[in-house]
């Protein structure tokens, strides 16, 4: 017997593993009230089923979660899909009782959740979900094969320039997180592109989970010429949060060398995705395609009360 709920005994289980941005950990860390839904076996003491939304009250809107690359629900694989649009349907019946208009759900690329996302997918639109906004992804599967024999020949030939000119991989100290953070803001406004996050709030979702948390950068001898932060969201995902170089080594293209230091790192610890995240431009998508990115779309739904 399934029980849905917004509370659930300390004793309980997860039957799944939370992504991080699903942990109360990095949810502290963003200073945002939350309310969380589950759905509870209770005779297994298990939490089956959850899913954490912001509520604006003054905007009557709910959204999983807005601070964060997404949120959505999270769920047992054994779960029925019974089950799954029951948690929805009690999701929804909630938050109308406290007269919010409409609920975005963020949902993560179908890499993340194999077992489920189609699933998911199938029953937000049976429960009148929509399909808000859908943005192009790019993730790396890392197995054997160097990262060498996944990239473009022309990609590759920028690889090989960067090994020839001495470039050394390295991955940094998280104490370095200061000045790694303004080495890629500073690249990233020459491009006329920001950060989602600011330093303080990088330095404290580090501080609280340094874990989770990843450096990398490249170097021409003592120049620093390109760098990013991966975050590990799931045991066997990382996901590169911010990556940047330097212009005045554009025509390296060095941040081909850097992901293959990367790569290899996800390799040793056995990683099995590389996930690049979405682009701002359609010349990063090319590129990110060019370094063995796979396209997949990233969902945000949507739930809105239609007016009587």
């Amino acid at each position: 017997m399934i029980r849905y709920a917004t509370e659930k005994p300390a004793h309980y289980y997860h039957d799944f593993s939370l992504f991080l941005y699903n942990r109360q950990e990095f949810l502290q860390t963003k200073h945002t009230d939350v309310t969380t839904f589950y759905a509870l076996h209770d005779e297994n003491q298990q939490v089956v089923a959850q899913i954490h939304v912001a509520i604006d009250q003054h905007k009557r809107q709910a959204i999983s979660l807005p601070q964060s690359p997404f949120g959505s629900v999270e769920f047992s694989q054994h779960i029925d899909d019974a089950v799954l649009s029951y948690f929805i349907a009690f999701l929804k019946e909630t938050l109308l009782k406290q007269l919010v208009q409409s609920i975005q759900i963020r949902e993560c690329i179908p890499v993340y959740r194999a077992y489920g996302s189609e699933r998911l997918s199938s029953i937000l639109q049976q429960q009148q979900f929509v399909v808000q906004q859908t943005m192009t992804n790019h993730h790396i599967y890392v197995d054997s094969t160097p990262f060498a024999s996944k990239i473009h020949k022309m990609e590759l030939k920028r690889l090989r320039k960067c090994s020839k000119a001495g470039f050394s991989f390295q991955q940094e100290s998280l104490h370095h997180i200061t000045g790694i953070y303004h080495f890629i803001q500073t690249c990233r406004q020459q491009k006329g592109w920001s950060l989602s996050m600011t330093l303080e709030e990088v330095k404290q979702s580090v501080a609280a989970m340094p874990a989770y948390y990843r450096v990398f950068a490249l170097y021409d001898r003592h120049i620093c010429v390109a760098a990013c932060i991966a975050v590990l969201v799931t045991e066997g995902i990382l996901y590169v949060y911010a990556q940047a170089s330097l212009q005045e080594y554009n025509s390296y293209s060095s941040v081909v060398s850097l992901l293959d230091g990367v790569y290899e790192h996800c390799q040793k610890h056995h990683i099995q995705v590389l996930d690049l995240g979405t682009s701002p431009t359609a010349s990063l998508q090319y590129f990110k395609a060019h370094v063995g990115g796979i396209a997949s779309q990233k969902i945000n739904w949507l739930y809105t009360v239609k007016a009587l």
